[in-house]
């Protein structure tokens, strides 16, 4: 896993609390991530997390626990190992994949929804920082 997409509570200047989630798990799951609204660096809000910058999760943050929560009870299902397509080779027509750890993306997904619980619990946001 090259490289993350970050979360945080927006209050929070402790890089130690900053949850780095691989973008492949974020890429399989982003399109329910579009259930969301999120107010982006130029202050609009907008369905789903801006991909390549900082997005703010207010109001939406209870919805986003739910959809977190909805896709961990999946998880838990997979094998210990499992694979998430991260392209395609239209040349030969083969996915490329990522081998993932499910105890690992389990815990991945419990920290963003202790967030979302913390966020809510403290009247914060949830900052999102794109790649």
């Amino acid at each position: 896993m090259s490289s993350s997409i970050d979360f945080s509570l927006s209050s929070s200047t402790d890089s130690k609390k900053v949850i780095q989630f691989p973008t492949s798990l974020y890429d399989y799951m982003e399109y329910t991530f579009l259930w969301i609204e999120s107010t982006w660096v130029d202050d609009i809000t907008r369905k789903g997390l801006d991909y390549m910058g900082p997005s703010i999760i207010s109001h939406d943050i209870p919805k986003f626990k739910e959809i977190l929560i909805s896709w961990k009870n999946l998880f838990s299902l997979a094998p210990e190992q499992f694979d998430v397509p991260i392209g395609y080779d239209f040349e030969t027509s083969e996915r490329y994949k990522e081998t993932l750890d499910k105890s690992k993306t389990l815990y991945l997904i419990e920290s963003l929804i202790v967030l979302c619980d913390l966020a809510i619990e403290l009247d914060d946001t949830i900052t999102v920082y794109g790649l």
